[in-house]
């Protein structure tokens, strides 16, 4: 059974999920419309990954506040570790740079959000219909606003 993000990760790649593409559809009252909206791709793919490590048998929860980190809690019992956080982005990579401060206040009272695991997917929607992730990345730390894996320990003191 997988547990740790970077199992997820990879079975993501194993699933090809950079090659493929699919739509965002809304049906209601018999009238079914394709999504081209930005803002609306983060909370919908959050929901398709739900699914998605459902269908593989990996085991997660998620909190009943939807807004609360993390994303997906790993751990059956824990609530302090083995925690994934997802994050998409259209064009650049500049999600939650707003709140950093508040990001960066919460690990005083929340150090073990430093071990949180991120799974970061880059998509295109200008192909309308049909936006492919193009790019997934592991990564254990977003501030850094790079694609690629952050090794530990992480400074976060500069910006």
């Amino acid at each position: 059974m997988l547990t740790k993000a970077n199992e997820i990760y990879n079975l993501l790649i194993e699933n090809q999920i950079t090659k493929n593409q699919g739509d965002i559809t809304f049906d209601f009252l018999d009238i079914s419309i394709k999504i081209n909206e930005k803002s609306a791709v983060g909370d919908l793919f959050q929901e398709w990954l739900a699914e998605w490590m459902r269908k593989q048998g990996i085991k997660f929860r998620i909190k009943q506040n939807s807004q609360e980190f993390p994303d997906f809690l790993l751990d059956e019992d824990s609530n302090i570790k083995d925690l994934l956080e997802i994050k998409t982005f259209y064009s650049s990579p500049n999600f939650d740079v707003a709140n950093f401060e508040a990001h960066c206040d919460s690990l005083t009272k929340q150090a073990y959000r430093l071990d949180a695991d991120y799974l970061i997917f880059s998509y295109d929607i200008t192909h309308i219909p049909h936006p492919p992730v193009s790019q997934s990345v592991f990564s254990d730390f977003y501030p850094h606003l790079m694609l690629y894996f952050v090794p530990k320990p992480r400074n976060i003191g500069r910006r």
